[in-house]
């Protein structure tokens, strides 16, 4: 509590209390550097049925502009892969900060039972690494190369469970 002492009178506030924890910072995982851009991939659960639609997401987070990205998904192998429509594009504050984001959308549907381990994204692009003087004296911007890698995801398949006899199911609702 805080004493205070006014005119002659001392008060006591009210005691809080307040913990402090390490970290306390949202952190997002995936890959990048330091200059504003990082990527991260998600899959919408980690365990699923044959059968069962699981949705994989790219996000790409950047401050900056970028050049000529080029995106290169993971090879999905025995599981029925369809790209969604147009990446979507928005912004998002993380931290404080301001993020463009671009979302690129696969939906997975297993056809098979077992573990798939799915390797990272990668996406290699250019940014502006400076300025220089072209033959004519104007400026221009120089590029970097640069890439970007997200991790690793699995994603565990099981069978659909027996249908109980007697029950007259097809497996559609």
């Amino acid at each position: 509590p805080l004493k205070i002492n006014a005119g002659g009178n001392t008060a006591l506030t009210k005691q809080i209390e307040i913990e402090v924890t390490d970290g306390g910072s949202k952190q997002i995982k995936g890959s990048g550097d330091t200059q504003g851009i990082f990527a991260e991939s998600l899959l919408s659960q980690k365990n699923t049925y044959v059968g069962q639609p699981v949705l994989y997401t790219f996000y790409l987070y950047f401050r900056d502009q970028i050049a000529r990205p080029n995106l290169t998904l993971p090879d999905f192998k025995g599981i029925a892969a369809t790209e969604l429509k147009n990446p979507s594009s928005y912004t998002k504050n993380i931290n404080g900060v301001s993020y463009n984001v671009l979302e690129k959308k696969v939906l997975l549907t297993p056809q098979k039972a077992g573990r798939y381990d799915f390797d990272p994204a990668l996406l290699v692009y250019e940014a502006g690494a400076g300025v220089r003087r072209d033959v004519f004296g104007f400026p221009e911007t120089v590029f970097q190369r640069k890439s970007l890698r997200t991790e690793s995801l699995s994603l565990d398949v099981k069978e659909m469970p027996p249908v109980p006899q007697g029950l007259d199911y097809s497996g559609f609702a």
